[in-house]
C-alpha cells in the first residue's frame, strides 16, 4: 500500500474547485453510485424524496450547491445522485466515526483525530488543500462525499472534527454533510456556531473546533443543538452525546464509542506534544475496543493549528507513520 493518500491542490470559484475535484475522484465516485443503486433498497423512492432536499439545501447554500454540481459533472454522475451519497439523513443510513482528543499548552493547542469508518472506503480518502476567495483548507476527504466530513484546517487557524452520532431526530432541513462544508470557509469560531445555529438541520454531526487557545465541542440532534466551551481543558470526543441535554435525542451508543472515550480520557493531559498524541491515537490497551482499530481506523491526523502544520498517518497509526505537511 502506498504510504501517502492521493493529494488534491486546487484554487478558484466554488465551481472551478468543484470540477477539478470531480475530475480527480470521478472513478471512485462512478463505483459508489453503481454500488448505492445495487445495495439499497427502495433506491429510486430515496432518490426521489432527496429532491427535496437538494432544492432546500440550494436555497440557503447556493455556493455549496453549485460547487457540488460541478463535482458532480467532473465525476460524470447525476447532480441528484451525488447528492444522495450526502444526504444519508433521508434513508437513515449510519457510519460510526471517530475519535477525537484535543490538549493545551502555553503556545496554543495540539488536536488528534483518528478517522475510523469501514476499511473498504480507504481508497476513497483523500488529502484536499482548496482556496475560495479569501480562505484556505486542508484535511482528509472522502470521494464521494462533500468537502468537510472528515477533519481539516482552515487558514484562519479554525480546525474541525466530525463525530457521528446515532440520534432520534432526523428531519427535513439541511444534510449535516453540508453543514460541515459550510463550517470550512468560517473565519472564527463564533462564526461557525452562529452558522450552525441558524440553519435547520436534517440531522447533525458532533463538531469539534479549536482556534488558537480557544476551542468548543458542539452536538446536533435536528435542530436541537448544544455549545459546550472547552476551557483550556483536555477534551475527548467519539461517537455518544456528552451533554445531558442532548441525551435525551440518543437512539444508541456503542460499546466502542464508550471504551474509546473511557480509554482516552485516561491518556488525554495538558502539555501534550507530538509523540503524546501518537501514543494516545495508536493505543491498542483495550484489546476489545481499542482507540486504533486495524480494520476501522483509516486515518489518523494531528495538528498543531498555531503552527500550520498537520501530520496525517494513512491507515491505522498503531502501524503506520505520519507524513507532515503545512498549511
Amino acid at each position: 500500500m502506498d504510504s501517502k493518500f492521493p493529494y488534491i491542490e486546487v484554487s478558484g470559484s466554488h465551481e472551478e474547485i468543484g470540477y477539478v475535484i470531480g475530475k480527480k475522484t470521478g472513478p471512485i465516485v462512478r463505483k459508489i453510485v453503481k454500488q448505492q443503486r445495487q445495495n439499497i433498497p427502495n433506491y429510486l423512492t430515496y432518490l426521489e424524496k432527496s429532491k427535496k432536499y437538494y432544492s432546500y439545501t440550494k436555497k440557503i447554500f447556493p455556493h455549496l450547491i453549485n460547487e457540488l454540481n460541478a463535482i458532480a459533472m467532473g465525476a460524470k454522475v447525476s447532480a441528484y445522485e451525488y447528492f444522495f451519497i450526502n444526504n444519508s439523513e433521508v434513508a437513515d443510513i449510519f457510519k460510526e466515526r471517530c475519535t477525537t482528543a484535543v490538549s493545551f499548552s502555553p503556545t496554543g493547542a495540539i488536536v488528534g483525530h483518528n478517522e475510523d469508518s469501514d476499511i473498504n472506503t480507504l481508497p476513497q480518502l483523500y488529502i484536499l488543500k482548496a482556496t475560495v476567495d479569501d480562505t484556505t483548507f486542508f484535511g482528509i476527504n472522502y470521494a464521494g462525499e462533500v468537502p468537510g466530513v472528515a477533519a481539516s484546517i482552515n487558514s484562519h487557524g479554525l480546525v474541525q472534527c466530525i463525530n457521528s452520532l446515532q440520534q432520534t431526530t432526523a428531519q427535513f432541513g439541511v444534510p449535516k454533510n453540508f453543514i460541515a462544508r459550510a463550517v470550512l470557509e468560517c473565519k472564527t469560531i463564533k462564526e461557525a456556531i452562529a452558522l450552525i445555529r441558524k440553519i435547520k438541520h436534517a440531522s447533525g454531526y458532533n463538531h469539534v473546533l479549536i482556534q488558537g487557545k480557544k476551542a468548543v465541542d458542539i452536538e446536533i440532534a435536528g435542530n436541537q443543538i448544544a455549545v459546550e466551551k472547552i476551557k483550556e481543558t483536555p477534551y475527548i470526543h467519539t461517537n455518544h452525546y456528552l451533554t445531558l441535554e442532548m441525551r435525551q435525542y440518543e437512539k444508541f451508543r456503542s460499546k466502542s464509542s464508550v471504551h474509546r472515550y473511557r480509554r482516552a480520557r485516561e491518556l488525554v493531559k495538558l502539555n501534550m506534544t507530538h509523540e503524546n498524541m501518537v501514543g494516545l491515537l495508536s493505543d491498542t490497551t483495550d484489546s476489545s475496543y481499542p482507540i486504533c482499530r486495524a480494520k476501522d481506523t483509516i486515518a489518523s491526523l494531528i495538528f498543531q493549528p498555531q503552527l500550520r502544520i498537520i501530520n496525517i498517518c494513512k491507515g491505522h497509526p498503531c502501524a503506520g507513520d505520519y507524513e507532515k505537511y503545512s498549511l
